[in-house]
């Protein structure tokens, strides 16, 4: 027969055996839990990490486009800039062409708008200052001391370029100069500024028609470099 002691130790033999079974389903519950979870993250993680590709493939299409339209931009802007230095150049060409026998006159008092007087008093001034009989074209008035001539050829232009050192004895200050472009005058101006800096460190300068004298040394400008270039000649500068 059974005693109490045996029925107490059977029953807590029972009530471990039931512990272990119920803590045995508690901790596959929980792994199965967790395992469910690590599967859903992993999902989750790869679908993010899919779209993540998908949008960087697009992000990558669109650099490659935008690329493509920048250089397609960099091509027209080359070809445009090439097209408008053309032109500019064909511009220049016809404007110079327009003023290559035209000389500005400055200095001397113009009372009237009227060309064709102007015409003559240009005329007169010529022959009486610079002794010389040539026929003026067209004339017209830029401001009340300074007037365009055309003369009928370029040899008389020439002409009074060489001889309007004559005017230095003139009463008043008088400048005569060939009529020059825009593009022109921008080299003139800029050649001038170069001048006055070169003066200024004490050096002696004469300007000429795109190019500058420095202490003897020819200096001429360079349309490609845009810039004064020296050159092998010499010549004797004045102050």
């Amino acid at each position: 027969a059974e005693t109490d002691e045996d029925v107490k130790r059977k029953r807590e033999d029972n009530d471990s055996s039931e512990r272990t079974k119920l803590l045995r389903k508690t901790t596959m519950k929980r792994k199965e839990g967790t395992e469910e979870k690590m599967i859903e993250m992993m999902k989750e993680l790869m679908s993010k990490n899919e779209n993540m590709m998908t949008e960087l493939k697009q992000i990558r299409q669109e650099q490659k486009e935008t690329n493509e339209q920048l250089s397609a931009i960099r091509k027209e802007n080359i070809t445009l800039k090439k097209e408008i230095e053309q032109l500019s150049n064909k511009v220049e060409t016809l404007e110079r062409r327009n003023k290559k026998e035209n000389l500005i006159i400055s200095g001397i008092q113009i009372p009237t708008n009227d060309d064709k007087e102007i015409k003559r008093q240009m005329e007169r001034f010529i022959a009486q200052e610079l002794k010389m009989d040539v026929k003026i074209r067209n004339a017209s008035r830029i401001t009340d001391k300074v007037c365009v001539i055309q003369m009928e050829n370029m040899c008389d232009k020439l002409e009074i370029l060489k001889h309007k050192k004559l005017l230095k004895a003139y009463k008043d200050k008088v400048y005569i100069e060939s009529e020059l472009t825009k593009k022109e005058l921008e080299i003139q101006k800029e050649i001038k500024q170069i001048s006055m800096e070169e003066r200024r460190r004490g050096n002696s300068t004469k300007i000429g028609y795109k190019k500058l004298i420095i202490n003897g040394s020819e200096w001429k400008w360079n349309e490609t470099a845009k810039a004064l270039q020296k050159t092998n000649n010499t010549t004797t500068s004045k102050n």
